[in-house]
């Protein structure tokens, strides 16, 4: 297999259905997430975020479990795609939103008057990224321990 730059993913019918059901997860998820922090501010009466953080974080979190449901059944990679390449931009993409987002934490720019700021999304893409790898990893090792008792 060639890594997948570009060009069309192909995946099989069970990725497709995995995916759809994926979607639909983090559909609700989104959903869910809106309503909460909605109902969480109106209820202390202020912000603790500024809007852009609030669905910026929305968005990433959604990914997340979009991506771990889908790699935790195997139908994140698609059939054309060479995982380690994914995997090694994954990350790269991982450690350099962490370095700017403990950079912004440190000059103080991801807070400002008690709020939590935009500033601060690139610290919490790293730390997304990181969750998908370990996710990708553990689910690696079980791959492979099956693939050795078979």
């Amino acid at each position: 297999k060639k890594a997948h730059i570009g060009g069309k993913c192909e995946y099989d019918e069970r990725q497709q259905l995995v995916r759809g059901k994926a979607f639909k997860i983090g559909f609700f998820t989104l959903i869910f997430y809106n309503a909460g922090y909605g109902l969480l501010s109106e209820m202390i009466g202020r912000s603790f975020a500024s809007v852009s953080f609030a669905m910026l974080f929305g968005i990433i979190f959604t990914v997340v479990i979009y991506g771990a449901y889908c790699m935790w059944n195997d139908a994140y990679f698609a059939l054309n795609e060479t995982p380690k390449t994914a995997v090694a931009l994954l990350i790269a993409i991982c450690m350099i939103n962490l370095i700017i987002g403990i950079t912004n934490l440190v000059s103080g720019r991801c807070f400002v008057n008690g709020m939590i700021t935009v500033s601060a999304m690139n610290l919490i893409v790293g730390v997304a990224l990181f969750i998908l790898f370990i996710i990708i990893s553990i689910k690696t090792l079980i791959n492979k321990n099956a693939e050795r008792e078979d």
